[in-house]
């Protein structure tokens, strides 16, 4: 099958994929997503990503660079941020030599994309995680409300 010839540069992949990181084949954060700094904002280029994340599933402890690009590519992936204990859900791909991980953060609420100072901007236009919590939000609200009125007018 021929190459499609993508190429992307940093901003239009920051765009499509604002939580993402790239790592290099001794586990070192080769770059990151705009967003994802601004979730954990000590994190540096060449930190050591044993030290900032965690893998939760598939739970592997001891894990190798050819591991992950034969046996955990092009799967469901949620890693911990060490730091703040953020879920990602995404998905390792191997891209020359290296692994970049695309996916975004696990939230269940509207008030932990606040806690974290994110905004819609923070992140991909194609992400219905935020539409979806929104949605839930809405609900929620709409629920407290009905009990507030059946309360006062009981």
């Amino acid at each position: 099958m021929k190459e499609s010839g993508l190429h992307f540069n940093e901003d239009s992949f920051n765009r499509l994929f604002p939580f993402f990181f790239q790592l290099s084949s001794d586990f070192q954060i080769k770059s990151f997503g705009r967003s994802l700094g601004k979730l954990l904002p000590g994190l540096k280029k060449a930190d050591s990503f044993l030290d900032q994340f965690t893998f939760s599933r598939p739970q592997i402890e001891n894990i190798s660079f050819e591991q992950i690009c034969t046996q955990y590519c092009n799967q469901f992936i949620l890693v911990k941020c060490n730091v703040n204990e953020v879920l990602l859900k995404g998905q390792f791909e191997a891209v020359d030599g290296s692994i970049i991980f695309v996916g975004s953060p696990w939230f269940t609420s509207m008030q932990e994309i606040l806690n974290h100072k994110l905004t819609f901007e923070d992140f991909a236009h194609t992400d219905s995680s935020l539409d979806l919590l929104h949605i839930i939000n809405n609900s929620e609200n709409i629920a407290q409300e009905l009990r507030e009125l059946v309360q006062t007018t009981t």
